[in-house]
């Protein structure tokens, strides 16, 4: 077997499936618990109607500026298609010759020394399409979706606007010199029954930003003891009279305007923000790529011959749309 049927008939699905497994996982909470609902679509595109039906609204969605339709002429403009998320790392002449001092004749450790430079670069390109996922989710979070996305021309800006959330307003901030947990249990009651008089039904799931997190667990930390059972910390997670406020303190890359890199927060470290489980969800579309079989999946990876340079490129490709409901969604700052 040669270094580059070695390499392609490596990359099969079962194998793909345990370097993910295998990977390190960094645990988004916005993915875990607002996005936990997570489907395949066999199409290639999003169709409008469906859409409408799963989160109540229609989502104007534009690349570069333009709107976003589809190309094909026998589509109608009903459908939309998902940006796809399509890395590559190119193995050189130079790299695929340390490759080969590696694979030697070709037995069973020069297989597993190559295999294991594989799985490095495979695992660089599937962390850095999830990071793109995650950050997506988290736009997707505030109604709108703004993320500036690599093309062949450079880069574009990205846009989902699924509409405006709805906001809450808080008659007494939690840093007050006077706030009692039981302020702060009434605004998370107040956010809970606007989400229900929006006509939602079903769990409500609440993120806090970093300060309003640890201000809130400031906050229950100074509760005398007989008051404590009302509220509790365990981890990332404070319990106050049956809420449960999940900490998100994560944080993602995005390109400004002029194309610098700029770290944003999923969620502001001033905002807590409330939704209504089971309705946001994540949707994966079917790989434009016929050794694909033209399937939907998280992620596709595949190696692929160069000519010019010569070398052996491997292309990872994902296609996500997360899809929310505005009026299922809402937002408060807590902190001044």
């Amino acid at each position: 077997m040669d270094l580059y049927q070695l390499i392609r008939t490596s990359m099969t699905p079962g194998w793909l499936a345990g370097v993910i497994e295998r990977m390190p996982q960094y645990k988004s909470v916005t993915i875990e618990k607002v996005f936990a609902r997570r489907e395949n679509n066999p199409s290639a595109y999003a169709d409008l109607a469906d859409i409408e039906r799963a989160v109540g609204s229609v989502p104007v969605i534009s690349r570069g500026g333009a709107a976003l339709n589809t190309t094909s002429s026998k589509m109608t403009l009903g459908k939309i298609e998902p940006m796809p998320i399509r890395l590559s790392e190119h193995f050189t002449g130079a790299r695929l010759n340390d490759l080969r001092n590696l694979f030697g004749p070709g037995n069973q450790r020069g297989q597993a020394l190559v295999q294991s430079e594989i799985n490095r670069i495979t695992t660089a390109l599937i962390a850095d399409t999830q990071k793109t996922r995650d950050a997506l989710c988290a736009q997707a979070l505030t109604g709108k979706i703004d993320y500036q996305m690599k093309t062949d021309d450079g880069y574009a800006r990205y846009k989902v606007d699924f509409g405006s959330t709805l906001s809450y307003t808080t008659t007494k901030k939690w840093d007050a010199a006077d706030i009692k947990l039981a302020h702060v249990v009434k605004n998370l009651i107040e956010m809970r029954n606007k989400l229900r008089g929006s006509g939602h039904a079903g769990n409500i799931g609440f993120m806090a930003g970093i300060d309003a997190w640890t201000q809130l667990a400031n906050l229950v930390e100074s509760l005398p003891n007989d008051n404590r059972s009302r509220a509790s910390i365990d981890k990332d997670v404070i319990n106050v009279n049956g809420f449960e406020i999940f900490l998100n303190d994560g944080a993602y890359s995005d390109r400004n305007s002029s194309g610098i890199i700029e770290v944003k927060n999923e969620v502001d470290p001033k905002k807590v923000v409330a939704w209504v489980e089971g309705i946001p969800r994540l949707g994966y579309y079917a790989i434009d790529d016929l050794d694909s079989n033209l399937e939907p999946m998280p992620i596709f990876v595949k190696p692929v011959k160069t000519e010019d340079p010569s070398g052996i490129k491997v292309i990872s490709e994902s296609k996500p749309l997360p899809l929310v409901a505005p009026s299922a969604i809402v937002w408060t700052t807590v902190l001044s």
